[in-house]
């Protein structure tokens, strides 16, 4: 009997620990409701509070530079058509260039840097070189 006792008393314990260190959850600590209740109500612990502005702060980071993605590389123009704003390349791969793009400075043969949108796969810059 002694020895139940002594179990039972160090498990009391041990809750009033557990309840001391998370003194937010609503029910036993060990428990998933109550944890979830303690993460979604406005005296929420410190650590979460900062954890889901962390969160926040790199989505929206993210979202930012998801669509800033665009490839540079360097050609040699084979022809240019002014009408449907279409490039063909030295190596015979033909770029819609975006509206917006000045293309009365190209000329056959000339070298260019050029800037490709990656999601639109358009020509969104050209430098003669």
């Amino acid at each position: 009997m002694n020895d139940f006792r002594d179990l039972r008393r160090r498990i009391r314990r041990r809750i009033r620990l557990l309840r001391h260190i998370c003194p937010h959850t609503d029910s036993w600590p060990g428990s998933a409701d109550g944890l979830r209740r303690s993460l979604l109500r406005p005296g929420a612990p410190m650590e979460v509070m900062n954890m889901k502005k962390l969160f926040i702060a790199l989505a929206a980071g993210l979202a930012a530079t998801a669509g800033a993605f665009a490839a540079q590389m360097e050609a040699v123009i084979q022809s240019v058509d002014a009408d449907s704003r279409l490039v063909v390349l030295e190596d015979d791969s033909e770029l819609t260039v975006a509206e917006g793009v000045d293309l009365s400075a190209l000329e056959e043969g000339a070298a260019v840097m050029i800037t490709v949108d990656d999601a639109t796969n358009e020509i969104t810059e050209i430098v003669v070189q």
